[in-house]
């Protein structure tokens, strides 16, 4: 069973490193809100209105847009329209089905008026501007991969200073900016806390023990999001931090009972480990139980991240209890000799302290000194 949980905590760590952030607005939209379904209906009945813009630097400072200025606009424009369809795309080089029938570019700015001619160019005509529309609901995915693929387009065509922007795509990048950084905090927080864990008890043998059963849990939740596709979110990342908080408690509750047993109570180190697990493993499973119960009923929100927040918590307390009732005593059990002298503090139970008056406070039934948590 050791050998078993050391491999697949390694192996989960692949899909931990190939798991993508992911936002999309529906995941905040009540699952049959109204507003969700008339999305649906326009990007089904015109291929979306959700704007991206590519923000075009000019040379010639003509607000009228030069020639060369509007050759560079026509390239950009042909080139999301390659990507995201015929006519959903708007900028200065739309107005040739006006200057073809003999009005110049000044004339077609002058009837629009200076409020739209703003969507084409800047009055300074240093900046133009080409918008196109995509689909309302887009998955974050495919739109980081349009971008790209706009981004390599204009490149090959020369254009190297054009800049794609838009709200979706702001929000889209940043909340993975943020993600990325969460799941390192995630990380660094479960380092840190098996660092304490071995601190707390003055051996690097405990840190090292609770390691597997304390990544388990994270690890395994992270692949269930990778392969169902969920990805990280800011929920994701959110739930299991506050779930993994809970979990580590019941492996600093395992060692700590186990540690009793073999210092204050003097038990062998096998006879320890099945000792913590008829003491405390009901405890653990009730606990768990309970917590589950209160948590999960959040799971039948028809808002899917309020729903998705509770079901990865409850499915990291449910890994947690796999890896402290199992992981963590095979290891031990394994361990043998490696764990023999597992800890340099004893642990005395509160049940056990003695009073203040008492004159044999420092001293064991048999007269030794007792050892005290620092």
């Amino acid at each position: 069973m050791s050998i078993a949980a050391i491999v697949v905590t390694v192996l989960l760590l692949i899909p931990y490193a190939l798991i993508q952030p992911r936002f999309s607005f529906e995941d905040f939209v009540a699952t049959n809100s109204t507003a969700l379904t008339a999305a649906e209906e326009i990007d089904s009945g015109v291929g979306g209105v959700a704007p991206l813009y590519v923000r075009v630097p000019l040379t010639e400072m003509d607000p009228n847009v030069g020639p060369q200025d509007f050759e560079k606009i026509r390239k950009v424009h042909e080139i999301v329209e390659a990507r995201l369809g015929e006519n959903k795309v708007i900028s200065a080089a739309s107005m040739t089905n006006y200057t073809d029938n003999g009005f110049t570019r000044e004339e077609v700015f002058e009837a629009v008026g200076p409020f739209m001619k703003q969507r084409f160019v800047t009055d300074d005509g240093s900046q133009g501007l080409v918008t196109g529309f995509m689909p309302t609901i887009i998955e974050s995915g495919v739109l980081k991969q349009l971008v790209s693929d706009l981004q390599s387009d204009l490149r090959a065509a020369g254009i190297t200073d054009a800049e794609v922007g838009g709200f979706r795509i702001l929000t889209t990048f940043a909340t993975d900016d943020i993600v990325r950084g969460l799941q390192l905090d995630l990380t660094i927080s479960v380092l840190v806390n098996l660092g304490l864990i071995g601190f707390a008890f003055q051996s690097f043998r405990v840190a090292l023990a609770s390691a597997i059963p304390n990544l388990f849990p994270v690890l395994g939740t992270e692949t269930w999001l990778y392969f169902t596709g969920q990805g990280l979110q800011l929920t994701t990342v959110i739930a299991l931090t506050i779930a993994f908080g809970v979990a580590v408690d019941d492996t600093v509750h395992f060692l700590s009972h186990y540690l009793h047993s073999r210092r204050d109570e003097g038990l062998a180190h096998l006879d320890a480990v099945k000792h913590t697990l008829e003491r405390i493993g009901g405890a653990i499973v009730a606990t768990t139980i309970i917590l589950c119960a209160g948590v999960i009923i959040v799971t039948f929100s028809e808002l899917p991240q309020v729903a998705l927040f509770g079901t990865l918590f409850v499915s990291t307390l449910a890994f947690a209890v796999i890896g402290d009732l199992f992981i963590l005593p095979a290891l031990l059990a394994a361990g043998g000799k490696f764990f023999h002298p597992l800890g340099k503090i004893g642990v005395r139970m509160a049940d056990e302290d003695p009073t203040p008056d008492d004159p044999t406070a420092d001293t064991h039934t048999t007269g030794g000194p007792a050892t005290r948590p620092t």
